[in-house]
């Protein structure tokens, strides 16, 4: 027989072994509506609301309220790491005990690899829709294919042979809409830097746009027009080819002769651009005949040359402005291109617009705004700041000019009546827009009024 003692100790070894059965197989969570604190080591299902506090490390569940469920919600959350290791294809354990592990768990969950295949290489794309019988292409690839369609077509149906059209007009011969076709892709490519050199490199200039400015066609010409002031902005390289091939001669060309207004006012669009930030074009054809092509123009008393002569006195505004810019950059030291400085120099395009047709030219303008467009605010605005650029030049001619003084004083009765309403109607949505408008066209109107008188009497004196 046994003593006592041995029976003790059974029974604490019973015991014991029991407890650690207990820790080992931890009850599975039951998810309620309710929440309920998730113990440690515990499997929890998909698709429950989790909480984690960061401070105490408890981590409650419970069942998703119905308005709570979609496709954005957590869905895999498990606590058990050897479910994890069995299964790879889960989600990495958000909700360890320490909040820092559970954040790294959380950075580690969206690996580099998982973010990679949300993108595929080009000849992945190509493989891919070579099976759909579609082909993926780069810029460059469809440029190359629509030059070679273009050089197809143009052997096919010579210019030539297109009829004339006025640009409110359908083009309806087929050879006619692809064409149009090609050039708007062409246009809507070279917007980008680099197909704007490769459209030059495959001359893209000579065998596709020049053709097209002695075309009878003027829609298509209109839009060769457009594309060439697309490859000509802001793109030195482009600028330099085109002065070289003598594309500001051809635009000149058209302004001087073409009797189209739409075509007109895209050759103006394209000159700007060829010009704008180059003073050597600024020389070879601004400052040269192209001026008499510009007074031509703007001295004209035809209607509908109005929306023409507004982009000229834009450019020639903006022009002016950039030369003074350059030139006080060079007498703070700020600029370090000396060549392009002497370039400027020698465009001296102030001395090329200080004469009194110029300044009638203003005149005449601002006059034209009420007679043909004096519901259009934006030609206002941009006949102002030009006169505000030249009214150092024009001031003594200007105070003698009975027109402009009559057209400055009917600006300051319209826009002075339009402020007053303004005012009284402040509580209306976009009044105070109008207000701060009138109010600067006034302000402009006294201050040049100003200058003129004082002209006046420094030239009595």
């Amino acid at each position: 027989m046994r003593p006592p003692w041995c029976w003790c100790w059974c029974l604490l070894l019973a015991a014991l072994c029991h407890c650690t059965t207990d820790d080992n197989q931890t009850e599975p969570f039951v998810p309620t509506n309710q929440w309920q604190v998730v113990k440690k080591g515990q499997a929890v299902p998909d698709g429950l609301h989790i909480s984690m506090n960061l401070e105490t490390r408890i981590i409650k569940a419970k069942l998703m309220d119905s308005d709570e469920k979609s496709e954005k919600s957590l869905t895999v959350i498990n606590t058990d790491e050897q479910t994890n290791e069995s299964n790879p294809n889960k989600s990495p354990n958000l909700l360890s005990s320490a909040p820092e592990e559970a954040l790294k768990n959380l950075a580690s969950s969206k690996s580099k690899p998982a973010r990679a295949k949300r993108f595929k290489t080009l000849a992945e794309l190509k493989s891919e829709f070579s099976e759909l019988r579609m082909e993926a292409k780069s810029d460059m690839e469809i440029m190359h294919e629509l030059l070679r369609r273009y050089e197809n077509l143009i052997k096919e149906h010579p210019l030539s042979l297109h009829r004339e059209k006025l640009s409110d007009e359908i083009i309806d011969t087929p050879s006619s809409l692809e064409m149009l076709a090609i050039l708007t892709d062409i246009e809507y490519l070279v917007h980008q830097f680099d197909n704007a050199a490769e459209f030059i490199r495959l001359n893209g200039l000579e065998n596709i746009i020049y053709p097209h400015l002695n075309a009878s066609d003027n829609t298509l010409k209109a839009e060769a027009l457009k594309l060439l002031g697309s490859c000509l902005q802001n793109h030195i390289k482009v600028q330099i080819h085109a002065l070289d091939t003598n594309a500001g001669e051809k635009l000149l060309k058209i302004l001087s002769l073409d009797n189209n207004e739409y075509v007109k006012a895209r050759a103006i669009h394209a000159l700007s651009c060829l010009v704008r930030g180059f003073p050597l074009a600024q020389k070879q054809i601004i400052t040269k005949h192209g001026m008499d092509v510009f007074h031509k123009i703007l001295l004209s008393n035809n209607p509908s040359y109005f929306k023409l002569k507004i982009p000229i006195i834009v450019l020639l505004d903006d022009l002016v402005l950039e030369h003074k810019l350059i030139l006080e950059f060079h007498v703070h030291g700020k600029t370090e291109d000396e060549d392009k400085l002497r370039q400027y120099y020698e465009v001296d395009l102030m001395s090329k617009l200080s004469n009194p047709i110029f300044c009638d030219i203003l005149t005449k303008l601002l006059e034209e705004y009420f007679e043909y467009d004096n519901t259009d605010i934006d030609s206002l605005d941009k006949i102002t700041s030009a006169i505000k650029t030249f009214g150092h030049i024009c001031k003594h001619h200007h105070y003698k000019d009975k027109r402009m003084l009559m057209t400055l004083h009917k600006i300051q009765s319209v826009y002075g009546k339009l402020l007053k309403s303004a005012k009284k109607s402040d509580e209306v949505e976009g009044s105070g827009e109008d207000m701060e408008y009138f109010s600067n066209i006034l302000d402009f109107v006294d201050n040049y009024l100003s200058v003129l008188n004082d002209a006046k009497l420094r030239d009595e004196l």
